[in-house]
């Protein structure tokens, strides 16, 4: 579904193909909120596109508290995202790339983007935005292959909001 003026989407959207859908692309629309939790129970889901849309938070949790080893890409850029949830990604434990690019992130927050497992796959890039602050376990038990902070408003980096990525990566 692209460049059409979807706002919202119902949490029961997606029902007739939870056992069955690969993919979401939802792009160029006006979506505001999304049922995230939801996806946790769609058992073949490996992709979501949400790009270029009015998205403003991912919840605390937002993928569920179940392990999640089949979704391995998200795409959220170009949205208006200034929140990310403790434990947002935590259950997705085969994740390869979160995409967050052009948002409007001002401060990672402690465990936005904690992992259950150690996942040396990941790429999450959070460049472009306005992020000042990275909290102290903003990124626990986390590996990355690749980390992306590239065009913000950093001026300091705290060793221990990355001492367990320089640990692990060293």
């Amino acid at each position: 579904m692209r460049k059409n003026t979807i706002t919202s989407i119902d949490k029961e959207f997606f029902d007739s193909s939870r056992d069955t859908l690969k993919r979401i692309e939802i792009i160029h629309n006006d979506v505001e909120r999304f049922p995230f939790e939801e996806l946790s129970s769609f058992s073949k889901l490996e992709y979501i596109n949400l790009k270029y849309n009015s998205i403003k938070r991912i919840p605390d949790e937002a993928f569920g508290t179940v392990v999640n080893d089949k979704i391995k890409q998200i795409d959220l850029s170009f949205n208006k995202i200034n929140h990310v949830g403790s434990n947002a990604f935590k259950y997705l434990t085969k994740v390869e790339k979160i995409d967050l690019r052009y948002n409007k992130l001002t401060v990672i927050n402690n465990l936005a983007f904690s992992a259950l497992y150690e996942n040396s796959k990941l790429i999450l890039h959070l460049g472009c935005n306005k992020i000042m602050f990275v909290s102290e376990d903003a990124f626990q038990n986390q590996v990355f292959k690749s980390l992306n902070l590239t065009d913000n408003n950093l001026t300091t980096l705290q060793e221990r909001a990355f001492r367990g990525i320089l640990k692990k990566n060293g």
